[in-house]
């Protein structure tokens, strides 16, 4: 069963009890009397008012035979002997009864019922006292309540939300929590559009709201996929209970990030991992991710290291990859190569060891990235082995060995995408060696 029916059960067990107890039984001889009307311009209106005061409260009576059994009825009740109690009641004739007494008789039977689990019947059976027509608005707004509260209980959402909205039309002022129980029975039909003006109204007309309304809200807006009005419900809902979970944080940050708002999303994340929450293999990556994006490479490199050496962060390829990325981007090669070494390693294929060789170039690390260029290529699986090709090429010719640079520049040139580098490079190595002396030109 649902999460939130115990709740609305325990909401209804206890007004049902405060119904069922606190009501006042007026016998006849002792009913109260209308006042008097001062004398005004108004009065005839005062008297007429007073007079249907006056015939409600004497409506609102009851023999005393019938207040005792009600009065065993609420003592078994409150022993928690329900099918006593209910035994009791019906051992009255409605058909001897005044209307008043049946709704009383009507209610207290419901309370009764509800005990049992029986909740059709105490549907009924409050039913049956609205029917009446005689209980004060007061008591029949709160008995369209409990009805709604049943409906809830039992997952009839839609019952729910038809008893609300009759219930709406009479309760004076609706609190709060009425607006939050219509907007969750809404929600719980996937009729969001309805949702959002109670879910809303429910924040708005609480001095302190709670928690569940603030995340009935969020969950409405998210459902709309209104994401500027979900952002500002999360951001609610974060100032108001900051001390909830990473989850929360994580998804403001995603909400800035859907709608762009990339150094917001960071700010959020940086906010979580100085509370101490950000502590998880992907909240981490996400932070150390967006910090690169933003120009932050060494707050990203920082990030992954600490997360690797203290095993928050999962040692895999995309982890050491991106690591030796920060550090590029940071400007530290030497301090990128170690990263990217250990994910060429493990990678299944071998572009990383051509990223790895790249690097070692760009510190001139000639005879080093040949080594790793070999590894790309027996690896295999490389998005651009001729690439590789023309690299290796490269780098022997730096590293001052020709004859080998020219196989690798002969075999660069078989691929349409690296021939003209591979025959620019050739021509220069012919050129190269026709200047020195006794040089003759080598047809590659």
């Amino acid at each position: 069963m649902n999460r939130m029916i115990p709740r609305y059960r325990t909401l209804l067990s206890l007004a049902l009890f405060a119904w069922v107890v606190g009501t006042s039984f007026a016998v006849i001889g002792y009913a109260p009397s209308a006042t008097a009307a001062d004398e005004s311009e108004e009065q005839s209106e005062k008297e007429l008012l007073a007079e249907q005061e006056a015939a409600a409260a004497r409506a609102r009576t009851m023999k005393p035979r019938i207040a005792r059994y009600l009065v065993k009825a609420r003592e078994l009740l409150l022993a928690g002997e329900y099918e006593e109690a209910e035994k009791i009641l019906l051992r009255l004739n409605p058909r001897r009864l005044s209307a008043y007494e049946r709704a009383l008789t009507s209610s207290t039977l419901a309370y009764a019922a509800f005990g049992q689990g029986k909740l059709d019947v105490a549907v009924s059976k409050l039913q049956e006292a609205l029917d009446e027509k005689v209980l004060s608005a007061t008591v029949s707004a709160d008995l369209l309540f409990q009805i709604a509260q049943i409906h809830a209980a039992e997952e009839n959402w839609a019952a729910v939300v038809e008893t609300l909205t009759t219930w709406f039309e009479v309760a004076p002022n609706p609190g709060a929590d009425a607006y939050f129980f219509l907007g969750n029975a809404y929600f719980r039909l996937d009729d969001f559009e309805s949702a959002v003006v109670p879910a809303r109204k429910a924040i708005e007309i609480a001095e302190y709201p709670k928690q569940p309304h603030h995340q009935l809200r969020l969950a409405v807006e998210l459902s709309r996929k209104d994401y500027p009005a979900a952002t500002t419900a999360l951001v609610d809902l974060l100032s108001n209970f900051p001390e909830l979970g990473v989850q929360y944080w994580l998804q403001l940050s995603s909400l800035y990030g859907i709608q762009g708002e990339i150094p917001r999303a960071l700010a959020v994340l940086e906010i979580a991992h100085r509370k101490g929450l950000i502590v998880e293999d992907r909240p981490l990556r996400r932070l150390a991710q967006l910090a690169q994006s933003e120009g932050l490479p060494l707050r990203s490199a920082y990030l992954l290291e600490s997360g690797l050496e203290s095993d928050q962060i999962k040692r895999d390829v995309t982890a050491y990859e991106m690591l030796g990325n920060s550090w590029i981007l940071a400007r530290s090669p030497d301090r990128a190569l170690p990263a990217l070494k250990i994910a060429a390693d493990e990678s299944p294929d071998g572009d990383l060891y051509v990223r790895l060789a790249q690097v070692m170039i760009s510190n001139e690390q000639w005879l080093d990235a040949t080594g790793a260029l070999k590894s790309a290529l027996a690896k295999g699986g490389l998005d651009d082995p001729s690439s590789a090709d023309l690299l290796l090429g490269i780098a022997y010719y730096n590293a001052d060995r020709l004859s080998e640079a020219r196989d690798w520049f002969n075999r660069a040139r078989r691929a349409e995408k690296t021939r003209a580098s591979a025959d620019a490079w050739l021509e220069h190595l012919d050129n190269e060696a026709n200047s020195e002396p006794g040089g003759e030109t080598t047809v590659g």
